[in-house]
C-alpha cells in the first residue's frame, strides 16, 4: 500500500456563513410544550424571551441539524448541565421549525453546533466545550488531492458507511481544497505522543488510505488520462523503486511529454501515459521526444494494454519500454512490464503443454 498520506493535525478553514448537515442522530421525545419556540412564536417576544432564559438554566450547549430531505427543517437538541457527560449523538430534542430567526435567535444566546461542523469530541463530552474557533487544531490525515469532486463525495460516503464511529463531521473536510478527514478530537485533548500511539487511530489511517487509493485506482481504470498523470506523477515510485519525478507536462519543440523523471541509476526518463490500447500517436512520441535531449534516456510507455500493430511499432523504437496497468488483489493500481505478462503467458502455455504431455 502507498502511505504517502501522513496524519496530522489541521485547523478548519474559514467556511463563512456555510452550515454543513446530515440527518443520522436520534430522535428522542418532544420536551414540555414551554421550550418548544415554536409553539409560542405568535405569544410574542417577551415570552419567547422568558422561554430562552429558562433553557439557558437547563441546557449548556444545542446542537442544531438541518434536514432537507424532511420538510427542510431545522431540528434543535439540548445537552443538560446536569448530566455527567454529554454524547453528542443523543441529545434532547427540543424544537423543530421551518424558520431561520429562530434558528439565529438560540445562536445569540447558546453554544451551538450544527451537524457536519468540526468540533472536538472530547471537549464536547467532557462540557469543555465553546463556539468553534477557526484557530483550533484537530487530529486527522490528508487524502490524496488528486480525486474529482463526484468521486470525492463517493469516498465520503464510503467512510460514513464502513467506520461505523464516523458522522458527517469527520468527512466534511474532504470538501475543502486540500482533503482532510477529521479524528474527532483536538490537539490540547491529546498531544502528538497519544495520538501516534493510538491503535484507533492507526486503524482509521490504514482504512482512509487504502479506500482513497482504491478510488483512485478505479478512476483511473475507467479511463480518466489526467487522474492517471497526476496519480503517477504523485507516486512515480509506483513505476520503478527508486525513480523521481522532475517535472510533469514537459513542454518541447514538437509536443509536451506527460513526464519527465529519473531513475534510481540517474538516467533520464520520458514517460508517457495513455487510457487506450491504440493510441496511435505514442509511437511518434516514443521516437522524436528522446531526440529532444542530449543524453540517452528511457522511454516508457504505459497503457492498459497494447494492439498488436502498436505493440510492434513500439518495439521497433530504441530505448523504449513498454508497460501496462491494472487492479491488483487489493484494488490498487499495479504497473507491469508488457514482456514480463507476455513470459508469464508464455510459461503457462508451457506448463498446460507439459501437463497435456503427462495425462496423454
Amino acid at each position: 500500500m502507498i502511505n504517502d498520506h501522513i496524519s496530522n493535525a489541521t485547523v478548519v478553514p474559514n467556511r463563512g456563513s456555510s452550515n454543513f448537515v446530515t440527518n443520522n442522530f436520534k430522535i428522542n421525545k418532544y420536551p414540555h410544550e414551554c421550550i418548544n419556540l415554536t409553539s409560542l412564536t405568535q405569544n410574542g417576544n417577551e415570552v419567547r424571551f422568558m422561554c430562552i432564559e429558562v433553557m439557558k438554566k437547563i441546557y449548556g450547549a444545542l446542537k442544531i441539524e438541518y434536514r432537507h430531505y424532511e420538510g427542510e427543517r431545522y431540528f434543535v437538541y439540548g445537552f443538560k448541565y446536569d448530566e455527567k457527560e454529554w454524547k453528542f449523538q443523543s441529545g434532547e430534542l427540543l424544537l423543530v421549525t421551518k424558520d431561520i430567526k429562530e434558528i439565529r435567535e438560540l445562536k445569540k444566546h447558546f453554544i451551538t453546533i450544527f451537524s457536519g461542523d468540526v468540533f472536538c469530541e472530547e471537549c464536547f463530552k467532557q462540557k469543555k466545550i465553546d463556539q468553534p474557533k477557526n484557530n483550533t487544531r484537530y487530529w486527522g490525515t490528508r487524502v490524496w488531492d488528486g480525486l474529482p469532486n463526484r468521486v470525492l463525495k463517493e469516498l465520503q460516503n464510503r467512510l460514513l458507511v464502513s467506520i461505523p464511529e464516523f458522522s458527517w463531521s469527520n468527512v466534511v473536510g474532504l470538501d475543502f481544497d486540500k482533503p482532510f478527514v477529521f479524528f474527532g478530537v483536538c490537539t490540547s485533548c491529546l498531544d502528538e505522543n497519544g495520538y501516534n500511539n493510538s491503535e484507533l487511530f492507526k486503524e482509521y489511517n490504514k482504512k482512509i488510505d487504502l479506500l482513497s487509493h482504491q478510488f483512485a485506482a478505479e478512476t483511473i481504470i475507467n479511463g480518466n488520462e489526467e487522474i492517471f498523470e497526476k496519480y503517477i506523477a504523485d507516486h512515480v515510485e509506483l513505476i520503478e523503486s527508486g525513480m523521481s519525478l522532475i517535472e510533469s507536462q514537459k513542454k518541447i519543440n514538437e509536443g509536451i511529454i506527460d513526464l519527465l523523471a529519473r531513475d534510481k541509476d540517474n538516467k533520464l526518463c520520458v514517460i508517457e501515459l495513455k487510457v487506450t490500447n491504440d493510441d496511435k500517436n505514442i509511437v511518434w512520441q516514443a521516437a522524436y521526444y528522446q531526440s529532444a535531449f542530449h543524453e540517452d534516456v528511457r522511454v516508457i510507455t504505459i497503457a492498459p494494454n497494447y494492439s498488436a500493430n502498436i505493440k510492434d511499432a513500439l518495439e521497433n523504437v530504441p530505448n523504449t519500454e513498454l508497460k501496462t496497468y491494472k487492479l491488483d488483489q487489493s484494488g490498487l493500481l499495479q504497473i507491469n512490464d508488457l514482456i514480463e505478462k507476455e513470459q508469464c503467458k508464455a510459461n503457462n502455455n508451457d506448463n498446460d503443454e507439459s501437463i497435456e504431455k503427462n495425462v496423454s
